[in-house]
C-alpha cells in the first residue's frame, strides 16, 4: 500500500468550501471527490500529480449525476486545485520527497549487504 500526504484541515478547507459554492454541490461531495483525486494520483506514483478517475463511477458511488461531479471538477480547475483536467496542482509540494522511502530503503540495503551489519562498520 502506498501512502500519500493528507493535510490537516482538509475537511474545513476554505478553498474547497468555495468550490462547493461555485459548483452548487454539497461540501461533503467536494471533499470526497478531492480525496479520490489525491488517492488516485498517489496510487499512480507519478511525480506530476496525474489522476484518472471515472466520474460516472464516482457518481454511481455517491448516488448523484455525473454532471454534478463535472461541475465540481470545473470549480476545482477554476480554483487552481487541478489543471489540464487530470493533474493535481502543486503535487510535488504536497508530497514531500521525505515521504518517499525509496532512497532510505536503498541506503539501508546497501549497508546491510555490504557486511551484514546495519551500521556499515565492519568488525575485525
Amino acid at each position: 500500500m502506498r501512502w500519500f500526504r493528507h493535510y490537516p484541515g482538509l475537511a474545513r478547507d476554505e478553498k474547497l468550501a468555495a468550490v462547493a459554492l461555485a459548483s452548487g454541490q454539497p461540501i461533503e461531495r467536494v471533499v470526497w471527490l478531492w480525496v479520490v483525486l489525491l488517492e488516485d494520483a498517489a496510487e499512480r506514483n507519478a511525480d506530476d500529480g496525474y489522476f484518472s478517475v471515472s466520474l460516472p463511477a464516482c457518481a454511481w458511488f455517491l448516488h448523484c449525476e455525473p454532471a454534478e461531479l463535472e461541475a465540481i471538477m470545473a470549480a476545482l480547475d477554476a480554483a487552481g486545485r487541478i489543471f489540464d483536467g487530470c493533474r493535481i496542482s502543486a503535487w510535488p509540494a504536497r508530497q514531500y520527497i521525505a515521504d518517499r522511502s525509496t532512497a532510505r530503503v536503498r541506503a539501508y540495503r546497501a549497508r546491510k549487504s555490504g557486511n551484514g551489519h546495519e551500521t556499515g562498520v565492519k568488525r575485525q
